[in-house]
């Protein structure tokens, strides 16, 4: 249009003209030109200010009580396998009746293990030596229910344990086996229980609107709204965990999905700090007109590994790189790196390591169950085998031992102090 209109106008000053023919040939044979150079000016101004989000993100942290840990730095020699030995191989019984597809939580009561399973709502009990005892049965048969069983280290005591639905929160009784409902005034999400008398809720919203969706709420054992002001925490995929640092009584760490921070709640002063913000580097790139991918490994998954060694605590974040699980990073209590574990692997630990399991005895408990697929690999295949053999040799021969793990098996691990407490390691 804008060539047309030049064309079409002839000015009678020589001046003028000669004016409007360069600018005429100019805007004619030169517009792609213009159209680059468009380009790289609005570039240029999409970076300086991707630049100065993350400069106000890490000048506003407090030096006193955070850190910034540059994960850049080339990956230590030390593998996980370094840190962690296997204490005790337990083969379940696999019958039509105990069978258990999938592993989504496994909790130690101090007599059983209780092991569920969040796409089949099943929740099934074993022995410590892994006989199959009863099962407690498909808990919420509502569509998408999603029932998992949770950690309740203080109310364990009372034989009381709290699984979790999109749309309600349940208590078994282990004793009489009975369960029976409570639902909050919102969809529960995530569930937590920091005490007898606090509990942390991230849900999807509800009738209250003023809560807002994708929040953290904390609540007292009536389920009465104490405080719902967490920042960050505006994503439909929060974890939470009490007692990192050994400050159950005192507060608790959370992050959500593809965020490189991690904050810290004050649960007597309802304060949120920021603790840890992750340098792993970011790289932009173009997809389309309006959309942006950031080549950037962020916390997928943060939990308390050890949460029986008060001198060994170890912080565990599942990472992601472009929305693919990577693998795990481990942190000591004072954000010391640890270890970078599985990322040339594409996350293959992550199902060999699940985030909840806990036991009495040792580091956390480990559930490996025959024919399900994790990244393309089945258990049987010959690649996983090798890399078994590489990386965890303990764990290869168990599952020769095992025929191809055809029965599904719990590992109990513990800490391997000699080697995590080293003078090497600087602490």
């Amino acid at each position: 249009m804008a060539i047309d209109l030049l064309k079409g106008f002839r000015p009678y000053c020589p001046l003028l003209l000669k004016i409007h023919t360069f600018f005429y040939h100019f805007m004619l044979y030169h517009y792609s030109f213009l159209l680059l150079l468009w380009l790289i000016a609005f570039m240029g101004l999409s970076c300086m200010t991707d630049t100065a989000r993350e400069h106000q993100i890490h000048t506003h942290l407090d030096a006193s009580q955070t850190q910034l840990i540059d994960m850049r730095a080339p990956l230590r020699d030390q593998r996980l396998a370094d840190y962690l030995k296997i204490k005790k191989i337990i083969p379940l019984e696999n019958s039509e009746q105990s069978v258990i597809q999938n592993v989504s939580n496994v909790y130690d009561t101090g007599h059983e293990f209780i092991i569920s399973h969040h796409q089949s709502a099943t929740t099934k009990i074993f022995s410590h030596q892994g006989a199959y005892l009863y099962d407690i049965g498909r808990i919420g048969k509502g569509p998408g229910e999603y029932i998992v069983l949770l950690d309740t280290d203080y109310l364990s005591n009372e034989k009381l344990f709290f699984f979790y639905g999109r749309t309600k929160l349940i208590i078994y009784d282990l004793v009489k086996q009975t369960y029976w409902d409570h639902i909050p005034p919102f969809s529960a999400y995530y569930f937590e229980a920091f005490d007898a008398n606090t509990y942390a809720f991230h849900f999807l919203g509800g009738p209250d609107e003023s809560l807002g969706p994708y929040n953290v709420v904390i609540t007292d054992k009536e389920f009465v709204v104490k405080n719902k002001t967490l920042p960050g925490a505006r994503t439909k995929s929060l974890y939470v965990d009490s007692g990192y640092l050994g400050e159950a009584e005192e507060g608790f760490v959370f992050s959500h999905s593809y965020s490189d921070t991690v904050y810290y709640y004050d649960l007597q002063h309802e304060q949120t700090s920021i603790r840890y913000v992750f340098d792993f580097g970011t790289k932009r790139r173009q997809i389309s007109r309006n959309h942006k991918e950031y080549n950037k490994i962020r916390i997928k998954e943060g939990f308390l590994k050890n949460p029986y060694y008060e001198d060994e605590q170890i912080f565990s974040f599942r990472c992601t790189d472009k929305g693919r699980l990577r693998g795990n990073i481990w942190l000591r209590k004072s954000g010391q790196l640890l270890s970078e574990e599985s990322f040339e692997h594409g996350g293959i630990l992550l199902h060999l390591f699940p985030p909840r399991g806990r036991t009495r005895e040792g580091l956390y408990i480990s559930a490996i169950v025959p024919g399900w697929y994790y990244t393309g690999l089945k258990y049987e295949d010959p690649g996983f085998m090798a890399f078994l053999q590489a990386d965890f040799p303990q764990l290869y021969e168990v599952s020769k031992e095992l025929n191809g793990m055809e029965n599904p098996i719990l590992l109990i691990y513990e800490l391997n102090t000699e080697t995590a407490s080293s003078p090497s390691d600087g602490e």
